[in-house]
Formats: structure tokens, sequence, C-alpha cells
């Protein structure tokens, strides 16, 4: 929550579960801050996500173990991360 810490991320799925939209909201930054993790949730465990932006792929048991390091040394940064579940 940005109440309790500067830094919040919020996870949406489509209805189909085929795309995973995360947000990424740093509100202040500090330096050489450690990278946030974000685990995501309601995945198919068994299953691949593509990030077209950065050409990279996840199991869906990765993500939801281990998930994405998000910055945090900067103020008011946002980051939007589009998965596309692959078949």
């Amino acid at each position: 929550s940005p109440f309790e810490e500067p830094f919040a991320a919020w996870q949406f799925i489509s209805k189909d579960s085929e795309t995973v939209l995360l947000f990424a909201f740093v509100l202040r930054g500090r330096p050489a801050e450690v990278p946030k993790r974000v685990i995501l949730q309601a995945l198919d465990e068994d299953g691949y996500y593509e990030d077209e932006i950065k050409n990279r792929r996840y199991s869906g048991a990765f993500l939801m173990n281990v998930g994405l390091l998000h910055k945090r040394d900067e103020d008011y940064i946002s980051k939007i991360t589009v998965l596309k579940k692959l078949k």
C-alpha cells in the first residue's frame, strides 16, 4: 500500500486469463534502494507467460514464487508490465 511504504503494485488478469497487467508505482525513491520483488497471483502454474517488451518468458510458477523485480531508486516512477500467456 502506498500509505505504508512508498511503493505500490496492482495486478489485473483478463477474464480469459490470457493477459496479465502489472502496474507498479514508486512515490518516493531512495538512493541505492534494493529492488522490490513483486509476487504475482492466480496464474497458471504450469503455463508460460511472455513479456513482449522485454522479450522474456517466465513460467507461472516462477512469477508466483519468485516474482519480478522493480527498481525503487527514483521518485515518482511507474512501470506497466504486460504478460501474455503462451499457448
